[in-house]
């Protein structure tokens, strides 16, 4: 996993799409898939595109409901206690391009959008600072800097506000070797269940 390195004079890398807030408003997604579907309502909506997922390797041609929004903009989600599931990861980054394609199935599976971050792209540094504050314990804190610190790829379950699941990286059972290097099936479908479970803590009830 690769870690979101930040200093006063370098942003270490985050952010996606730059574009004006919009208002409050409730919204209400599902999507049936292979029989399965669930319910994600929120009173934010958060300013998004659709996201183009094709410079991820391994993701396949069938794309779930991906939608690209800027890290300023999923502080939202906390500051007027909306609901979903948020991706910060990028192109290009090992680790991301085997996570992306299974978070991918099971948000077909189950037909849930998910917020994009591409955090290749450098975030303002008060923005970052007050993101992870609003994660909580779920970032560890730097001991020389103070400062909490975020990896990715990560997967983040807002409800209400607050954060209700999390997972950073792949499967501790999972090492890269080299750039062909993939998750055996019993390792995926680990990686898959815990997106669930998170996903499952996000969706109405």
């Amino acid at each position: 996993m690769k870690k979101i390195l930040i200093s006063l004079l370098a942003v270490g890398m985050l952010v996606g799409c730059s574009t004006p807030a919009s208002s409050s408003k409730t919204s209400s997604t599902s999507v049936t898939q292979k029989d399965e579907k669930l319910t994600i309502t929120s009173n934010v909506e958060l300013v998004s595109v659709k996201t183009n997922l094709e410079g991820y390797k391994w993701v396949g041609s069938e794309i779930g409901d991906f939608k690209e929004t800027s890290l300023k903009e999923t502080i939202r989600l906390f500051s007027e206690k909306g609901t979903g599931i948020v991706y910060y990861g990028y192109v290009g980054c090992p680790w991301c391009e085997r996570a992306l394609p299974e978070l991918n199935q099971v948000a077909l599976k189950y037909g849930v959008p998910i917020y994009y971050v591409d955090a290749s792209v450098s975030p303002d540094h008060d923005d970052y600072i007050t993101l992870t504050n609003d994660f909580g314990d779920i970032l560890k804190t730097d001991e020389e800097t103070g400062e909490k610190e975020m990896y990715v790829p990560m997967v983040v379950g807002i409800k209400d506000g607050k954060v209700v699941g999390s997972h950073t990286a792949l499967v501790d059972s999972f090492e890269i070797k080299d750039e062909t290097s993939q998750m055996n099936d019993k390792q995926k479908k680990e990686l898959q269940d815990i997106y669930t479970d998170i996903i499952l803590k996000v969706a109405d009830e």
